[in-house]
């Protein structure tokens, strides 16, 4: 069901396409048009290009080595498969980031060894293609998270209690990672004894981790395990400051 706020709270249901998965990972964003004679890119309000779409994506026995995508369109009203899906393993969060009409997940192809390579799979809502991104080279990282403010890509990398903040000023252009700060003093959130390091360890580690908000003015809402932390690298008086939840 989608739920829109500004639509007198408006609910659309759409046909279920559920299928059985030992993952499955979803996703929800805007559909670009490509103006190809200046390569930019342009958010054209006509019936042809004017689209919402929903992801989803599953991984099981029958499906070979890669997830399956099913793509549902606002403007046709139903689903489709995508020509191509994308190589099988871990990938987190179960919902996509959209950033520039492209959801984006952190990825893994190797459950079982120590393989602490991740990078991220983006799925381009335009031409439902699929390409891998590389993540920043990091000095600290067991767990890590993708998350979207204010239009851009950020990235963390958090390893007993430091957390590494980048950002991707230009989408999809690897060059242009950016570290923002390196974050002190956090809460140490494994939540298993850390016996051996493996990405299926690494996963449980991302699911209690995630990047909120990062405002114009440098500070940056976070969570971790299960505190929310808001840094303030230019205040005065404090920089960690711990959020109560309810």
């Amino acid at each position: 069901m989608i739920w829109n706020p500004s639509l007198n709270g408006n609910v659309k249901t759409i046909p279920d396409v559920w299928w059985f998965g030992y993952i499955s990972i979803f996703g929800f964003g805007y559909k670009y048009a490509y103006v190809s004679q200046n390569c930019m890119v342009l958010m054209l309000n006509d019936m042809h290009n004017d689209d919402y779409k929903v992801v989803y994506a599953y991984y099981g026995d029958n499906n070979g080595d890669e997830y399956v995508v099913l793509v549902y369109s606002f403007m046709l009203g139903s689903w489709k498969r995508s020509d191509r899906g994308f190589s099988s393993g871990f990938v987190y969060p179960r919902i996509a980031v959209f950033v520039s009409g492209s959801l984006n997940w952190c990825s893994n192809n190797n459950l079982d060894d120590s393989d602490w390579n991740w990078n991220i799979i983006s799925f381009n809502l335009t031409t439902e293609t699929t390409k891998a991104i590389a993540l920043p080279s990091h000095e600290h990282g067991a767990a890590i998270c993708v998350g979207e403010s204010r239009g851009l890509l950020f990235a963390g990398f958090h390893l007993k209690r430091q957390m590494e903040v980048w950002v991707m000023n230009e989408f999809g252009v690897e060059e242009s990672w950016t570290k923002l700060v390196c974050i002190s003093n956090l809460p140490v959130h494994h939540p298993l004894p850390r016996i051996s390091e493996n990405t299926a360890y690494m996963a449980l580690c991302n699911v209690k981790l995630a990047i909120v908000h990062v405002s114009e003015n440098g500070d940056i809402l976070m969570m971790v395990g299960h505190q929310l932390k808001l840094h303030r690298p230019n205040a005065r008086r404090g920089k960690n400051f711990n959020i109560p939840l309810l």
